[in-house]
């Protein structure tokens, strides 16, 4: 029931981040009279549900893991370990696009949706 609770969780967080690209897709595209927008990064779309935990969880054991542990449960340095840590979402994504900075913004969203289901509550 927590597990399927943390998906869900985890999916709306997603779908939000989804629906706000969306929207900023919507208003850059400008037209006739309109004032240039700046240019947007590349990104892809951003993968749905159990997809974009499935691609935080392959992200996250290959590059995070080795520090954090594949469930987050090992400490780093004297600080809590990434399951006890009580963060915001702003600053789960402001640490997880701190640490993968050179990847696209859905496998970003996927590690943080991926470390917000394993963090305890």
């Amino acid at each position: 029931m927590k597990t399927h609770r943390l998906l869900f969780r985890a999916s709306a967080l997603l779908g939000l981040g989804g629906l706000l690209f969306q929207a900023h897709g919507q208003s850059t595209a400008a037209g006739p009279g309109t004032a240039a927008a700046p240019a947007a990064k590349a990104q892809t779309t951003v993968i749905p549900g159990e997809g974009a935990l499935a691609l935080g969880k392959k992200i996250f054991v290959e590059r995070c893991a080795k520090c954090h542990g594949e469930d987050g449960t090992k400490p780093v340095g004297d600080g809590l370990p990434l399951s006890e840590r009580k963060l915001s979402d702003e600053d789960l994504a402001k640490m997880v696009r701190g640490r993968l900075k050179s990847s696209p913004e859905n496998e970003q969203k996927a590690v943080a949706a991926y470390i917000r289901c394993f963090q305890k509550k």
